[in-house]
């Protein structure tokens, strides 16, 4: 039985003493009634706000307000009476993005053998506040990002029954923010700047053509306009729709199966040695990853593992020379790789029959995705950061025996396979009909 007294949002009011969390345990799976009438303890024991235990949060010394500075410039051109074409580029800057609850600002500053030996040993406040956990930045001004953007377009606006807008994106989002709350997963609380990456979701390349288009046939039509009644109620009159969009691979992390870093990292990444995308290396090794095709990029081993590995022993003096078991953080980026390409096609076919000079019956025929192209989600959905998943490279470490240290090589596949498509993306047909009076 869990009692907190306290608010429910998301602020300083989570903080002792406005909030005090206290758990009485009944074990018997069906209490006496005597137990349930004296669930609520007489005396509550409040919580000492100057020796705070577990999590606290904090809005940090300085309060900056976010900045965003956005600016664009355009071009357009009309070639013909109904052709236009136009590029332009378009620019947003922003700082003092807030870090809300995306890291622990008593992480301890280096990874050592000898962090949480003794509880929280190691953490910064470990010294004053050796009961404290976790120090969660609320809204902390300290993230930022940076997106550019090349966007053409080509229209013919709607004449002789045919309109058609092509758009195409060409984008680049780079940060140390994701835009999303609670979403960044900062490695190292104490050294933002090695976040700057692709700020997921980063859609390099983007590309939407939308279309509607009248069928030449029927009454004043190239085609059909002397057919008698019954053709021209049937086949005339028909017009048909569509967008098609098609875009680049989602940006998304790769990270390690676990904290070799001793510090709590949320959760850190591997060294990066090659292009994780080159399949030629290292084909061994990706088959003893267990991939269905070694050599080649599958579903199941969308990218090398065997292009990442684990971090060197940090290099602080210790028992083993360095360190025996805690291991630097990586130099692999924030959001290198790439989930799949998307390409989705949505058709339409609707026609009015006119029943009487008042009244009209319409009727639709919706197709979406009416290839029931699959578009596949990244891998590990539900794991990642800003992106909906990330790719896991697991490693398997030997005991420490000092002077010998910990030995990292071994390791398990699985972390890279993708195993769903994006949700809602099959194919739906819908059909109706609406009375226009």
């Amino acid at each position: 039985m869990l009692f907190r007294s306290g608010n429910i949002f998301d602020d300083l009011g989570l903080n002792p003493p406005s909030l005090a969390v206290q758990s009485f345990n009944y074990p018997s799976t069906n209490p006496l009634t005597s137990q349930l009438l004296n669930a609520f303890p007489t005396t509550f024991t409040p919580v000492n706000p100057n020796d705070p235990t577990g999590t606290v949060r904090t809005t940090g010394t300085v309060r900056r307000i976010p900045r965003i500075y956005e600016w664009n410039l355009t071009v357009e051109q009309q070639f013909s009476q109904h052709w236009l074409f136009r590029v332009g580029y378009v620019g947003t800057r922003s700082t003092n993005l807030f870090d809300h609850e995306s890291s622990n600002l008593n992480q301890p500053l280096l990874p050592l053998d000898t962090n949480f030996q003794n509880g929280n040993e190691g953490r910064p406040y470990f010294a004053t506040r050796p009961g404290l956990n976790v120090v969660l930045p609320l809204d902390v001004a300290r993230l930022s990002m940076f997106y550019n953007a090349l966007q053409t377009s080509l229209e013919h606006r709607f004449s002789g029954g045919f309109n058609v807008l092509a758009a195409y994106t060409y984008a680049h989002s780079l940060g140390t923010a994701d835009g999303n709350v609670n979403q960044c997963d900062i490695q190292n609380a104490h050294n933002v700047a090695a976040e700057k990456g692709p700020t997921t979701p980063d859609f390099r390349h983007q590309l939407v053509v939308s279309y509607v288009y009248e069928l030449p046939y029927g009454k004043g039509k190239h085609f059909g306009s002397n057919a008698n009644a019954v053709a021209q109620s049937v086949l005339g009159g028909w017009q048909v729709a569509g967008v098609t969009t098609v875009h680049s691979g989602e940006a998304f992390d790769v990270v390690m199966g676990s904290d070799l870093t001793n510090t709590g990292a949320f959760p850190p990444r591997p060294d990066m040695i090659h292009n994780p995308y080159d399949f030629n290396f290292a084909v061994a090794t990706q088959a003893a990853l267990g991939c269905s095709n070694p050599g080649h990029q599958t579903l199941d081993c969308w990218f090398n593992q065997a292009a990442f590995v684990a971090p060197p022993l940090a290099s602080t003096p210790g028992n083993c020379g360095g360190q025996c078991s805690a291991r630097d953080f990586g130099s692999a980026g924030r959001a290198i790789l790439r989930g799949p390409d998307l390409a989705n096609f949505d058709f339409s076919a609707y026609k009015t029959f006119q029943l009487s000079e008042r009244f009209g019956l319409v009727f639709r025929a919706e197709f979406f995705n009416i290839f029931n192209h699959p578009n596949f989600n990244l891998p590990n959905v539900g794991s990642g950061g800003g992106s909906s998943g990330a790719g896991f490279v697991n490693f398997s470490c030997t005991s420490a025996a000092p002077p010998t240290p910990t030995d990292c090589s071994g390791r398990s596949g699985g972390g890279a396979a993708i195993t769903q498509t994006l949700p809602d993306a099959q194919r739906e047909i819908q059909f109706g009909l609406k009375l226009q009076f």
